[in-house]
């Protein structure tokens, strides 16, 4: 009996450490999802950055997500004048979505849903049998952007 509860114990252990292998590497993918993603933005900005018109920061936040764990995970933070606009990743498991980022400003958020197809903006206020949201364009993004700065 003693065997059969060691031969247990192991395969076990060894079933544990092959899941958490595998939500290693699916943590691993999400962050270089939002590396590139973050990199794509900071290109979209990068006119006006060129200009000193805005200051594009790179930092870490802290997430917890049940599946993942704590874990490190890059965002930005955008400085026009007075103003700063933070684009923050909430998570890469969403409902009906891959992962999700968020940008913030003056009380204004903005979602961005990552899906098969790629990053879409993401529609709050949709109405019933309207679109998720659309494919995130620079021209999309810069609208936005330029609608978190109007007060």
């Amino acid at each position: 009996m003693e065997n059969e509860l060691t031969e247990f114990l192991k395969q076990r252990k060894e079933k544990e450490e092959e899941e958490k292998a595998n939500w290693n590497k699916i943590k691993e993918d999400w962050i270089t999802t939002l590396d590139n993603f973050l990199n794509k933005i900071k290109l979209w900005l990068s006119e006006p950055a060129q200009e000193n018109l805005l200051t594009i920061i790179e930092t870490k936040g802290g997430l917890n997500e049940e599946a993942l764990g704590h874990y490190s995970a890059p965002m930005l933070i955008i400085r026009a004048d007075k103003d700063t606009i933070k684009i923050i990743p909430v998570g890469r498991f969403v409902l009906g979505a891959k992962g999700r980022v968020n940008m913030l400003g003056y009380g204004k958020k903005k979602g961005f849903l990552l899906v098969d197809e790629g990053w879409i903006y993401f529609h709050e206020k949709r109405g019933y049998g309207e679109p998720l949201g659309e494919p995130l364009t620079k021209e999309l993004f810069i609208r936005l952007f330029m609608e978190m700065l109007k007060k």
